[in-house]
């Protein structure tokens, strides 16, 4: 199961599975209609449930061909594993390794918080050059978004 919503210039999205081709495409076609309206201004939070199984060899394929196509779109991308222990560690982990090894032309973080997964990507999003359309955008504004897309009601 997957939600997404766009916060401003952020598209955020919530799994608690693995994601499937449909919904990467749709991700990336949200990625890019946003950035007409924000040519130089969109991040994207992905929040992974820490009970999510990690995606197949398949899907891992699919998700940095998906991610590839929205590289030019993006000035960064947080992925947050939620979770405590080992296993949500070692996923981070993995997660870290996988896109190290990608080599993607913007910035990927790996977290266990959506809160510092939101003042990263505000970081990611407070570059001078933006002009003053985006001096509104405010870190805690941002987690309280994801907060909001990973409520549980919103799974039902």
């Amino acid at each position: 199961m997957h939600v997404s919503a766009v916060f401003q210039n952020v598209i955020i999205s919530y799994s608690v599975a693995e994601p499937n081709t449909g919904y990467m495409a749709d991700w990336v076609k949200t990625i890019v209609e946003l950035s007409r309206d924000n040519p130089r201004g969109v991040a994207s939070i992905i929040v992974i449930d820490g009970s999510a199984k990690p995606p197949s060899e398949e899907i891992r394929a699919d998700i940095k061909r998906a991610i590839a196509q929205a590289g030019p779109h993006l000035r960064g991308l947080a992925q947050v594993v939620e979770g405590t222990g080992f296993g949500a560690a070692a996923k981070r982990s993995a997660l870290s390794v996988i896109t190290l090894v990608a080599r993607f032309p913007f910035p990927i973080k790996i977290f266990s918080t959506r809160r510092e997964a939101a003042f990263w990507v505000k970081e990611m999003l407070s570059d001078p050059s933006l002009g003053k359309r985006y001096e509104g955008l405010r870190a805690e504004d941002i987690v309280h978004a994801c907060d909001a897309v990973c409520s549980p009601s919103n799974l039902a």
